[in-house]
């Protein structure tokens, strides 16, 4: 089972390539006001950074939070041209929470290339990606939150240590600091009894 966010996105977009025989796919992350590319399949590894409030398909899937399905991307008023033999594609957001998280694309240099069925297969694979990611998501969180009442015990279980020390600090300071002042109140009462005797032999 997938256990982190590259697992997850791996894994889908190999069931992508080799279960549903989508060559190129792509699945970008929503990071502030950019959409940014996490993973490619099928390109050359590129990086690629969208601002949102910029032009494209990807873009207006990750504004909007509607899938697409483009026949013919290059007729597209919003065509921003990141491969130019991408013809045609599919553009699906994965949402967490009613927002987009990240957008899974799957692109082919042919026009026409997708349907309405393909469509509904990419949106399915993106609900489980949304899922997944939720899961591992609670799991951090459950993880986050035990550590946490972990230190908190530590810093009350060293308070409480700390509270000892100071008392048993205290006390033994105390105990040194009252006993030389007992002799000398007591020396100090032998003085005056033998003085008020006017006895000064005790004295020598």
């Amino acid at each position: 089972e997938a256990s982190t966010l590259s697992d997850i996105v791996a894994k889908t977009l190999s069931i992508l390539r080799d279960l549903f025989g989508f060559k190129y796919n792509t699945f970008l992350l929503v990071t502030g006001d950019t959409l940014r590319s996490f993973d490619i399949k099928g390109y050359e590894p590129t990086k690629v950074r969208l601002p949102l409030d910029g032009l494209g398909r990807n873009v207006q899937v990750a504004k909007t939070g509607a899938p697409l399905l483009v026949h013919h991307v290059q007729e597209s008023p919003d065509y921003y041209p990141i491969k130019d033999t991408v013809k045609s594609k599919i553009a699906v957001p994965v949402k967490i929470n009613d927002s987009v998280y990240a957008v899974l694309t799957v692109e082919s240099t042919d026009e026409n290339s997708f349907d309405e069925t393909d469509l509904e297969l990419v949106e399915i694979l993106a609900l489980q990606v949304a899922s997944s990611i939720e899961r591992i998501n609670s799991e951090k969180e459950r993880e986050n939150l035990y550590q946490q009442m972990i230190s908190e015990q530590m810093i009350a279980e060293q308070a409480k240590e700390m509270e000892t020390l100071k008392t048993n600090f205290m006390s033994t300071a105390t105990h040194e600091i009252r006993t030389p002042i007992t002799s000398i109140l007591g020396y100090s009462e032998l003085i005056r009894d033998t003085l008020d005797n006017g006895d000064q032999s005790d004295l020598e």
